[in-house]
């Protein structure tokens, strides 16, 4: 049970899936409301979707001597994360809080506790506190005082893409996303509804700005120094 436990945590981490979903992994095939096609009649076992799953690659880092680390568990995972770490930390600042940065890398640290074939005097996963303190130290030290350069690596690996793995993550981003997407269509309409009035010389009031733009005007409280740039930048003979 413990190694189905440990197999699934890693396809979900491998897949970038939800960690609160607690519902089947797949819809039934065999139910008649689904057309489904077999490819094959192969059951993988669970030594087979290990092979693929674990055994995470070596994050080097440029100069780095692996030979140099001590015969180590905790040594090694933490090698692994801060790499990991030094080419996500700027897209983590521009984009999440440091709780999601912490988040991030407690996951990456759990798909990298697994050292069977490193040839360590010890190959069994770290516990829980140990994964906690090392993600801590990583987290907390690229958040404070990692700066790479926004040009270093191939491709701009600065702008690392860092899949969401979390329901609450997943949330905040979308919100982030739409409250931007708004903000912007709020700050177009009150424009052109501003031109439009100082066209036909009415007044900038909150209740006119509201009629033509279709926006409360609490919405259009918030955008007071918006609606006073545009009118002081408009041409001296249309201002109302």
């Amino acid at each position: 049970m413990a190694f189905l436990k440990y197999v699934n945590q890693a396809m979900r981490i491998k897949l970038g899936a939800d960690e609160g979903y607690t519902g089947p992994l797949c819809k039934n095939p065999l139910h008649p409301h689904w057309k489904a096609t077999f490819l094959h009649a192969h059951e993988y076992s669970l030594n087979e979707l290990n092979d693929f799953l674990h055994k995470p690659k070596r994050v080097y880092g440029h100069g780095f001597d692996w030979g140099t680390v001590a015969n180590s568990r905790n040594c090694h995972l933490f090698h692994q994360l801060r790499f990991t770490a030094y080419k996500r930390i700027n897209y983590a600042r521009e984009n999440w809080r440091f709780e999601d940065w912490h988040k991030h890398l407690f996951g990456v640290a759990q798909s990298l506790n697994n050292f069977d074939g490193f040839g360590l005097a010890k190959e069994y996963p770290l516990k829980y506190g140990e994964l906690q303190s090392i993600t801590q130290s990583v987290a907390s030290w690229t958040w404070q005082k990692y700066f790479p350069n926004n040009n270093r690596g191939v491709a701009g690996t600065w702008l690392y893409q860092i899949p969401i793995q979390s329901t609450a993550l997943a949330q905040r981003e979308g919100a982030r996303y739409t409250h931007q997407k708004r903000r912007e269509t709020s700050e177009a309409l009150i424009k052109r509804a501003v031109s439009k009035l100082m066209h036909r010389g009415l007044k900038l009031t909150q209740k006119n700005i509201s009629i033509e733009t279709g926006l409360t005007r609490q919405t259009v409280a918030k955008y007071k120094q918006l609606i006073e740039g545009v009118k002081y930048a408009a041409p001296q003979g249309i201002k109302g």
